[in-house]
C-alpha cells in the first residue's frame, strides 16, 4: 500500500502522468495486488485466526490478537473495524492477566501506528484531510465501543493492567477520538478520579496524566493558569469534597486524600506551580470548599 500512495503522488501531481500508460499500468496492477492480497488476507484471518483467539494456550490467543493487530495497522480500511476486532474483548477479559495487558497495548498499536494517522511514521499519503478524516471515520467508532470494556480494567487487580488501561484510553484521549462526546468523558474522569489517590505509583501517574489531558488538553501556558486553576477546583470540588446538598453515595473518593491528588496531578499541570496566582484566589475566595483546596 505504501508503494500505491508513492505511485498516485506520482500520478495526481500533474496531467502529463496522468496521460502517461506506465504509470497508469503501475497503478492498475498495485491495486489489484492489494485487492488480491486483501482477499486472501481475510480467508485466513476468517478461517484461521479468529478460532485461535479462543485457544486453550493464552500464548496462542495473544499471537492470533497479534495478527489482527498488524492486519488493522496494515491494511486499515479492511480491518480496523469494531465487527472484526469486535474479538479483544474475550481477551480484555481474559483469565491471563499478561494477555490483558497486552491487548491494551495492541490497541494502542492501532491507534498511533496506522497509516491513517498523520502522527504515524508510516503514513506516506499527503492527502491530509482525507487522512485525517478516514482515521477519524474508522477510530472513533471503535474508541466508542472499547471504553467501557476498558474502563471495567480500572478495577483489575494486577496494577499493569490498570496502568495499560489508562494509558490505552489516554491514546484515545490524545488522537482527539472523543471530541464532542462529553458523556464519554465525563464517565472517564469519574472513573479515573478515584486513583489519582492509589497505592501504585504507577496507576497514579497515569491517572493524573490522563485526567490533566481530558480536562485541559495541551498543557496551558502562564496566561491561562487562572483559568486552569479554576477548573482544577471546580472538579476537585465535584470529586472529593463532601456537600449536604449531594447524596453520600455521590461522593466516591475521599476528602482526606486530596493531598495526594494534589500531588499526582502536580506535574502535570503548571497551574499549580504558580503560587502567586494561587495566593491571589486564596485572598478574594468566599466558598469554604474552594477555599481548603487552595490551602
Amino acid at each position: 500500500k505504501n508503494e500505491l500512495f508513492r505511485i498516485l503522488n506520482i500520478y495526481n501531481n500533474n496531467d502529463q502522468n496522468i496521460q502517461n500508460s506506465m504509470v497508469t499500468r503501475s497503478k492498475n496492477l498495485y491495486e489489484q495486488d492489494i485487492k488480491f492480497y486483501t482477499s486472501i488476507s481475510q480467508s485466513l484471518l476468517q478461517q484461521f485466526i479468529y478460532t485461535r483467539i479462543n485457544d486453550v494456550d493464552e500464548n496462542i490467543r495473544m499471537m492470533a490478537v497479534q495478527s489482527l493487530t498488524d492486519a488493522a495497522i496494515d491494511c486499515p480500511s479492511e480491518f480496523a473495524d469494531f465487527k472484526i476486532l469486535k474479538c479483544f474483548e474475550k481477551i480484555l477479559n481474559d483469565r491471563s492477566s499478561r494477555n490483558r495487558r497486552d491487548v491494551l497495548r495492541c490497541i494502542q498499536r492501532i491507534l498511533s501506528e496506522s497509516p491513517l494517522n498523520q502522527n504515524s511514521n508510516t503514513n506516506l499519503n499527503t492527502n491530509d484531510n482525507h487522512n485525517d478524516q478516514s482515521y477519524y471515520d474508522k477510530m472513533k467508532p471503535l474508541a466508542e465501543k472499547f471504553v467501557p470494556i476498558i474502563l471495567g480494567l480500572f478495577n483489575d487487580k494486577e496494577n499493569s493492567v490498570v496502568s495499560s488501561a489508562i494509558d490505552c484510553l489516554f491514546s484515545f484521549t490524545e488522537n482527539n477520538l472523543f471530541v464532542q462526546n462529553k458523556q464519554i468523558e465525563e464517565l472517564c474522569i469519574n472513573y479515573a478520579s478515584s486513583l489519582l489517590s492509589d497505592e501504585s505509583q504507577a496507576i497514579r501517574a497515569a491517572a493524573a496524566k490522563f485526567i490533566s489531558k481530558l480536562l485541559f488538553g495541551q498543557n496551558k501556558n502562564e496566561e491561562e493558569n487562572n483559568s486552569s486553576l479554576k477548573c482544577l477546583i471546580e472538579f476537585l470540588q465535584k470529586h472529593f469534597c463532601s456537600n449536604k446538598n449531594k447524596n453520600d453515595d455521590d461522593n466516591i473518593n475521599n476528602e482526606d486524600d486530596l493531598p495526594i491528588v494534589i500531588s499526582s496531578l502536580f506535574p502535570n499541570l503548571p497551574c499549580l506551580h504558580d503560587w502567586d496566582e494561587m495566593i491571589d484566589i486564596l485572598s478574594i475566595e468566599t466558598d469554604n470548599d474552594k477555599a481548603r483546596i487552595l490551602a
